[in-house]
Order: structure tokens, then sequence, then C-alpha cells
């Protein structure tokens, strides 16, 4: 059965947009992982050749996460990137670089009507579907 709902705690949520604010000109990126009954915001350096409107994480960066999370028995729950002037939702080059289907893609938004938004999908190379976001009750 395919999710079509995803809840993250509002601390991850407030250091996923904090985290975009940062650095408004570029496309921030990384993953969102478990790590016990808390949720931790992993960035990962993004190697773009033009990082204001593309992402791609540094490899060394994602081998690293990838072997952190199994390493420290974490969970990898989510990418995320933002859109330091478009919507938060995915583009066409987002979706065609999907790869990995199992994971929601969160994008952030920091130029719709000059508010910061969230927004979690399904992503992979057949389509694109939005996931109902919510905050979850865990305290971190």
């Amino acid at each position: 059965m395919t999710e079509t709902a995803f809840a993250l705690p509002r601390s991850a949520v407030n250091r996923l947009l904090a985290a975009a604010q940062a650095q408004p000109g570029v496309e921030v990126c990384g993953f969102v992982v478990r790590r016990g009954d808390g949720c931790e915001v992993r960035p990962v350096r993004n190697v773009a050749a033009d990082p204001t409107c593309r992402f791609e994480m540094d490899p060394g960066g994602m081998v690293e996460a990838f072997r952190h999370a199994r390493e420290d028995g974490e969970e990898i729950l989510a990418i995320y990137h933002s859109h330091p002037t478009g919507p938060a939702a995915p583009s066409a080059l987002d979706q065609e670089l999907a790869y990995y289907p199992d994971l929601p893609y969160l994008v952030i938004s920091l130029g719709t009507r000059g508010v910061l938004e969230l927004r979690a999908f399904h992503l992979d190379r057949d389509g694109c579907r939005e996931l109902a976001l919510s905050l979850a009750d865990t305290p971190d």
C-alpha cells in the first residue's frame, strides 16, 4: 500500500525552513532521519553546476549520510531541497532525477508570495503525487 501522508515533528519542520532561509540564493538539500524517538535534519552540500536553480547532492555527503544512518541504527525518512524562487513543488528535473522512489521528497519554497512553504511528495519517473504533510506529536 502506498503512503498518502507524511508526518514530521514541528522542530524538524522549523530546522528545514531555517536551513532554506540561511542560504536563500541556492537550493539547499539533504536528508531527514529518525534517530531514536527524535528526528534530525542532515544537510548535504549542493554541488550542482548552478545551485540557484538545481540541486545535486555531494556524492561523498550522501554516502556519509547513508553510512551514518546504517551504523547508528537511524532511518532515513525523506530527502529535502529548497526552491529559492519557485513553488514548493517538484520541477520536471526533480522528477526526472528522483533516484529514491521509496523516500518522500520534501520541497521548501522561499518564493511563494513571501511566505515559506513546505510540501511532501512521492516522486518517481512515472509521476508525482502530493502527500498530506502533518506535524507529528513526537517531541523532536
